[in-house]
C-alpha cells in the first residue's frame, strides 16, 4: 500500500471518528421530551385533559393565588405576557378549552405552566402530574441494512436515495470501527434513545432542485455527503430515525400527531424528540403544520450547509437593516443551526 493511500485512509478515519464525537456532544444538548407509555396517542391526549380539570373547582376559588409574583415574573419573564395573551385569546383555537382552559386566571396558569412550560407550577400542583418518564438507552447498531431498508424511494422515478446509500455502504466499515474504538475507549456514555424525523427538502420535487441529477453528471455532492455522514453516525449510534423526501410523505406522518397544526404547545404528546431538515425542509415543515409550528421549533436542527448569520436569522433585525433573504429570517436560536463545519 502506498504512502499517499495509507495517509488518505488515516485521514478518513479521523473524520469519521471526528463526527462521531461531536454528535455524541450535540445529542446531549438536545431538547428532551420524555417518551410516553404506550402508542395509542389519542388516549394520551385524553388522560392529559382529565388530569387538568381534576380539582379545578378548589383552584377557581382561590384566583388570587393563581397571579404571579414579581419574584416568578424575573425568573420566567415571559409569563405574564402569555397569561395577558390567553385572557382575550383562549377561544382562538378549541385546544385550549380541551386543556381545561375556561378564560379564569387559574385554568389559564395550570396550562401555561402544566402543558406549556412558560410560567411556573401553582405551589398546591407542584407533584401533580409527577411522573417517571420511561427512557430507553441506546445501543450501538452495526447492522447497514437496517439503515439501508428504511431509505425507501416513495417515487421510483427518481433515485432520491441512491448517491447516499452508495457512500453509507463504502464507508461503513469505517463508522463501525470509530463507534468500536469510541466505545473501548470509555468515551461512550449511556444516553437515551431518541425519535428523530429526518426531511431532506433539498430532494423534494418541490423544491425543483437538480442535485440529484447533477451529481450523477458530476455536479456537485456535499451536501449529500454530509447528510449521509449524518444519518450513518445517528443510526450508528442507535437512535430511531424515519426518513422523507417528498412534501407528501412528510404531510402523511405529521397528520398522525396530536393536534399537529393547534397552536397548544403540548411538546410531551408528540411522539419525536428531534426534527433535522435543511432550509428547504423547513419552509415545508412551516407549511405543513401553520399555527402550530411553535410547539416543534425547539427540536427543529436545521442542517445549513454554510450557515445562516445571526442578523439574517432574526426577521425583525433582517428587515430593518435590509438583510432579507429567503433562506433567512427562520428566527430560531442560532445553535439549531448545523454547518459542515459544525455537524
Amino acid at each position: 500500500m502506498g504512502r499517499g493511500l495509507r495517509k488518505m485512509l488515516s485521514v478518513s478515519r479521523w473524520l469519521v471518528t471526528g463526527i462521531f464525537m461531536l454528535l455524541l456532544i450535540a445529542l446531549n444538548l438536545f431538547w428532551f421530551i420524555p417518551q410516553e407509555d404506550g402508542t395509542d396517542l389519542s388516549n394520551t391526549f385524553q388522560d392529559e385533559k382529565k388530569h387538568l380539570n381534576e380539582n379545578d373547582a378548589a383552584y377557581r376559588s382561590e384566583q388570587k393565588k393563581c397571579e404571579i409574583t414579581e419574584d416568578q415574573s424575573t425568573k420566567y419573564p415571559h409569563c405574564l405576557g402569555k397569561m395577558n395573551w390567553m385572557t382575550t385569546k383562549w377561544k382562538a383555537d378549541p385546544c385550549y378549552v380541551q386543556f381545561g382552559v375556561d378564560g379564569s386566571l387559574c385554568s389559564i396558569r395550570i396550562y401555561l405552566s402544566e402543558v406549556e412550560d412558560w410560567c411556573p407550577r401553582l405551589e398546591s400542583r407542584i407533584n401533580f402530574l409527577k411522573t417517571t418518564p420511561t427512557l430507553q438507552m441506546v445501543k450501538p447498531n452495526y447492522a447497514i441494512e437496517g439503515l439501508i431498508n428504511l431509505l425507501q424511494e416513495p417515487n421510483k422515478k427518481r433515485q432520491n436515495y441512491a448517491i447516499m446509500k452508495e457512500r453509507i455502504n463504502n464507508m461503513w466499515d469505517g463508522w463501525i470501527q470509530s463507534a468500536k474504538s469510541i466505545i473501548s475507549k470509555n468515551i461512550w456514555k449511556p444516553h437515551s434513545k431518541k425519535r428523530i424525523l429526518i426531511h431532506f427538502g433539498f430532494l423534494t420535487a418541490k423544491s425543483k432542485f437538480t442535485i440529484i441529477e447533477m451529481a450523477s453528471k458530476g455536479g456537485p455532492r456535499g451536501e449529500l455527503v454530509q447528510w449521509s455522514d449524518i444519518i450513518s453516525s445517528l443510526y450508528v449510534l442507535g437512535h430511531d430515525l424515519i426518513f422523507t423526501c417528498e412534501d407528501d410523505q412528510l404531510r402523511a406522518i405529521l397528520a398522525k400527531f396530536p393536534n399537529y397544526k393547534a397552536q397548544c404547545q403540548a411538546k410531551r404528546l408528540l411522539p419525536v424528540d428531534i426534527i433535522m431538515t435543511d432550509i428547504i425542509g423547513l419552509h415545508h415543515f412551516q407549511q405543513a403544520v401553520g399555527a402550530g409550528f411553535g410547539k416543534f421549533r425547539c427540536l427543529l436542527r436545521i442542517i445549513d450547509s454554510f450557515g445562516t448569520e445571526p442578523a439574517y436569522n432574526d426577521a425583525t433585525w433582517a428587515k430593518t437593516h435590509k438583510l432579507k433573504s429567503p433562506w433567512g429570517g427562520r428566527n430560531l436560536n442560532p445553535q439549531q443551526f448545523y454547518t459542515m463545519f459544525r455537524c
